[in-house]
Formats: structure tokens, C-alpha cells, sequence
């Protein structure tokens, strides 16, 4: 067994976050709401509760505490990496850059990154606005303070620059927007932070490596049925930078998550091999404990939940996920890994007892409906023309949770996690690497449990051709003359309770309104009755985010949004 040089728990950074609530931020532009916080761990406050809602609003979620994982060997064969499960209590992370020659952080540091960063490209739209109308300047626009603040340039002299991605106007290397700078985000609305493997008191055998993270999407209400699963798709960035002086080779690198389709105790998994995916789903025909679901669960409602491997910056000839390794919540040899050898098995296939995957069964061998094949992707089911999961040798069976051999019972469901994976790599101090994650939730109660894997998997691949294409159906960037249209609109109250007025001088007495939820579904419409304000009753709708869409023949169309309290 390798030795394991585990990333230390912060010494000079432990009082830092004791007792203090980490700031966390939402995604939330379209039909999912997800909480992220400045740690290697998404979508998990630290206690309990899961933070990837779907849809938003609807208090069930699809997926609980998600990180990455990456281990790589030094020329001793010493396993350097991070990982962690549930990164409030596991191997952790810092907030923050590290300086380029020592790969040190300073606690000061530290304190002034733990935040996340939120930003509308609506609220980028209207920054270029006032700067070209010269309203920044005067001081009669106010910007948001997370684009004032934009984590993009160094904290101090040694850090790296252009840390977060900004236009630079003038070309001087220093984020100012009275220079003319702005944020660049993707999609249209972005969460961004920056964390690294160290504290100051960890030595030079500590990886070093600084993470920024970005998690975006994008929305658009009147999407048609082939494009509308944008809504349900959130991205995930992670840009990897070794700041340290160990290279690190055999390196994996891999997105873990607990996956929890409503009830936690009842799922399955598996993989798209094709779309270099996995997925989670129910493994029962109504999610939930007994005959009645609760609040918090589907019923026969629920969705598949995949996470899709999009780019990866792979050494050449490598899949961009070339492992899926499923494992449940368990103390036994196919249950949780604890120590760092664990997780580097897990990364390759092979269990915590060093034995291999293999296929068919429950992947261990032994099991029921196990064969002697080294097994790469657990459960492809018919994902896999090619035999990729068996190593190219023909099986003569799909395998999946439910048909785990031809003449098998089915898996007993259960709380199921899993990882996919990237890998081997070398990294190389100064060098990087960047992984970027599309996660899909895919509705449709008129199918089977087949027949909603099948529209996952399809979509998968519709969302891997939109990113390769950068043709992402989102709502279109305003132009500066839909700019100076929109933003004269102004929506209050905002969150509304029984009223929601829009007024603006593109309102008209003749305008065409069309009140939307977050789905794009038309719930209302009509003509503004006067000039300058549009007035609608909105007691009767439910609490969650909804779209005023209007439309005249003299400033086009325009979508304010607002929430229902």
C-alpha cells in the first residue's frame, strides 16, 4: 500500500473558521436552485440539509454534498491530493490564491476570499451601459458589489493575476471598471470562488494547488420541448493550477457525488459511457418510504439526475471520463472510503480493499452475477456499444442495477454515491488543468424507468454538442440600445406578495404582456391598460421566480423577472 500525505486540517487557519457561518451564495436564474459555499464541497451547508433544489421552490432535491477529488504520486510513489466526501469535516480546503514561487497563503488572505462572487450578465450589460453613458463616472450608477469586487486581481504582490476572467479595456493588467474593465462570466448568471490545499503551516509536501471554481447557467422560459432541459442544466468549472514544487504524475482527478434522488435510501446508479456521463435515479416506482411521499419527495415523479464530463483536459488519447465507480452508504468493502489509499482506489476501480471492479453484479467480485472482467464503468446498461466498460471484451449482457446478470434479482436499492473520473495525468508545477461538468435533471413521468434513462442519455449528448459548438441556448445578451430599453424598466415590489407593477417609459397603453413561470408555461396574459405602468395580480401564484415578458412595436420585446413571496 502507498504511503498517503494527507493535506493537514488548518493550524494557523483552524480558529479562522471555527464558529463562523461560511457566506454562501445561490444559483438560481433558472428551474434549479443550488447553495454554494467557498469549500470543496457543493451543495451541502455543513449539516445536514441538501442544497441542489429541483425544481427551484419545490423543497426536493436531487443531489447532496458533490467535490473534487485529485491524487497524483511523487517519484517515491507518496500520494499527494485533495478529497473529501463532505468538505466541512473532511480533508479541507482554504479560501484563496496562493503565491506563485512558495505556494503559501497567509490567513489575511484567506479571510478576504471567503465568499462566494454572484453575477447576472444582465448586471454586466447595465455596468457597460453607465460607462459608456458616463452614469459610473458621475456616480448616478451604483455597481454591484460583487463586479466592484471582482476577485481578479492579486492580493498582494507574488499572487498570480488575472485571477478571475475580466475584459481589460486598456490592457494594463489591473481590473478597474471606471477603466472601462467588467467581469466576464459564462452563461448568464455565475457563481465564482477561489480555494487551494494549503494553510501556512502545511510543508512544501503538500500539493499546493489552487482551485477556482465556477458554477453557472443559463435560462430561457420559451425554449421548445428539444431545448427547454437548459433550464434544468447547472455547469460546473473547476481550473486547477499547481502552485506548489512536487510533480505530480498518475495523477486522477474526479467529481464525487452523493446522490439523492428525493428519499435518500432508494436509488440506483449509472453510467452514459457514450456521453461520458453518469447518472443517478430511483429505484423504486414512487420515490419515498411506504405507499405516501413526503414533501420532500418525488413519488412517481422523479427525475434522473445526471453529471456529464463536457471538457477535460485530458493527456492524449484519454476519455474525458474514463471511470465510473458507484459505492454506497456502507462500512463494509464497497461502502465509503476513509483513508487517502481509498479514495486514489476508487479513482482507478478498485475498491477499498485494493481487489478491481469488475463486471456485473454489484461490481465486487464475489457478488452475485459477478464475472472475472475488469470492469471501467459500473452499470453502462446499453450506453456501451463498444465494450468500453469491459475493456473491449464482449459480455452478452447489458448490466445495470436492475438486471445485474441475465438471470439475477435486481439490486436492493439504497443510499448510493459515486465518482467519475479522469485520468492518468502528469501535473507539473506552474501547470493546470481544467475539468468542466454539465449536470442534467431530466423529467418525464409518461416514461419508464428505461425510458427516462434513454432521454438523459440523449440529452447529455445534445448538451455535449451545444458546448463543443459554444452554441448554448440561453436567453440572448442584451445589446446597449436593449440596455437602455430594459433597464428603464423598474419591478416592485420585488419579491412581491399580492401586486407586482412594472413601469418604464416602453410601457404603452397598448402593450402585450405575458406573465411566465420559471418553466417557461404562460400563466397570464394581456395589454397594458395605460401608459408608463403595467399592474398585475399575482396573490394567487406560488412562491418561486416568474417572467413578465412585453412586447409593442416601438421598443421590441424585453423580460423583467421577479419573485413570489
Amino acid at each position: 500500500m502507498k504511503k498517503f500525505q494527507l493535506i493537514p486540517l488548518l493550524i494557523a487557519g483552524a480558529g479562522f473558521w471555527a464558529g463562523a457561518q461560511t457566506p454562501n451564495a445561490r444559483l438560481d436564474i433558472n428551474s434549479i436552485r443550488a447553495a454554494v459555499h467557498p469549500k470543496n464541497s457543493l451543495f451541502w451547508n455543513g449539516t445536514s440539509l441538501p442544497g441542489y433544489e429541483v425544481p427551484i421552490s419545490s423543497g426536493k432535491h436531487t443531489l447532496n454534498a458533490c467535490s473534487l477529488w485529485l491524487i497524483g504520486e511523487d517519484l517515491n510513489d507518496v500520494l499527494y491530493g485533495t478529497y473529501n466526501r463532505y468538505g466541512f469535516s473532511d480533508v479541507d480546503t482554504l479560501p484563496g490564491p496562493l503565491q506563485l514561487t512558495t505556494g503559501t497563503t497567509t490567513p489575511a488572505v484567506a479571510a478576504a476570499y471567503k465568499r462566494v462572487w454572484k453575477i447576472n450578465q444582465w448586471e454586466i450589460d447595465y455596468l457597460i451601459n453607465a460607462q459608456n453613458n458616463g452614469s459610473l463616472a458621475s456616480g448616478a450608477f451604483t455597481p454591484p458589489v460583487d463586479i466592484l469586487e471582482w476577485p481578479a486581481n492579486p492580493p498582494a504582490v507574488g499572487y498570480g493575476d488575472h485571477l478571475a476572467p475580466y475584459f481589460d479595456k486598456n490592457n494594463d493588467n489591473k481590473y478597474n471598471i471606471y477603466d472601462g474593465d467588467y467581469p466576464v462570466i459564462k452563461g448568464e448568471q455565475m457563481l465564482y470562488y477561489i480555494i487551494n490545499t494549503r494553510s501556512t503551516a502545511t510543508d512544501i509536501q503538500n500539493p499546493g494547488l489552487e482551485i477556482h471554481v465556477s458554477v453557472y447557467a443559463c435560462q430561457n422560459p420559451g425554449a421548445p420541448d428539444s431545448s427547454a432541459f437548459i433550464n434544468y442544466t447547472t455547469f460546473v468549472e473547476y481550473d486547477i493550477h499547481n502552485r506548489g514544487t512536487v510533480t505530480l504524475r498518475n495523477t486522477y482527478a474526479g467529481f464525487n457525488a452523493d446522490g439523492d434522488i428525493g428519499y435518500a435510501f432508494d436509488d440506483y446508479t449509472g453510467s452514459h459511457v457514450d456521453a461520458n456521463a453518469f447518472y443517478f435515479y430511483n429505484g423504486d416506482p414512487s420515490d419515498g418510504p411506504g405507499s405516501t411521499p413526503g414533501p420532500d419527495h418525488y413519488g412517481t415523479n422523479w427525475p434522473v439526475q445526471s453529471v456529464q464530463f463536457l471538457e477535460e483536459q485530458a493527456d492524449s488519447g484519454q476519455r474525458p471520463m474514463g471511470r465510473f465507480f458507484s459505492y454506497e452508504n456502507s462500512a463494509g468493502p464497497t461502502g465509503d472510503p476513509v483513508v487517502g489509499q481509498e479514495y486514489y482506489n476508487m479513482l482507478r476501480g478498485y475498491w477499498r480493499n485494493n481487489s478491481v471492479m469488475v463486471f456485473g453484479g454489484n461490481g465486487f467480485a464475489g457478488s452475485p452475477g459477478a464475472t472475472s472482467l475488469r470492469a471501467y464503468y459500473m452499470y453502462p446498461g446499453s450506453s456501451d456499444p463498444d465494450n468500453l466498460a469491459s475493456g473491449y471484451i464482449a459480455t452478452g449482457f447489458e448490466w445495470t442495477e436492475a438486471h445485474p446478470c441475465p438471470t439475477c434479482p435486481a439490486n436492493a436499492p439504497g443510499d448510493r454515491r459515486g465518482v467519475g473520473a479522469t485520468g492518468p495525468f502528469t501535473l507539473q508545477p506552474g501547470g493546470s488543468k481544467k475539468i468542466v461538468l454539465g449536470l442534467v435533471t431530466t423529467f418525464d413521468a409518461s416514461l419508464s424507468s428505461a425510458g427516462r434513462i434513454e432521454k438523459n442519455r440523449q440529452q447529455n449528448k445534445r448538451l455535449k454538442q451545444w458546448y463543443d459548438a459554444g452554441q448554448l441556448p440561453c436567453v440572448n445578451n442584451l445589446s446597449n440600445k436593449e440596455v437602455d430599453a430594459k433597464a428603464a424598466f423598474k419591478i416592485y415590489p420585488n419579491p412581491a406578495t399580492d401586486l407586482v407593477r412594472v413601469s418604464g417609459e416602453g410601457i404603452s397603453a397598448g402593450t402585450d404582456y405575458v406573465l411566465l413561470d420559471i418553466n417557461g408555461r404562460a400563466l397570464q396574459s394581456g395589454k397594458g391598460q395605460q401608459a408608463g405602468t403595467l399592474e398585475l395580480d399575482v396573490k394567487g401564484l406560488t412562491a418561486g421566480i416568474y417572467f413578465i415578458r412585453l412586447a409593442n412595436t416601438q421598443t421590441g420585446s424585453h423580460i423583467v423577472k421577479f419573485v413570489k413571496n
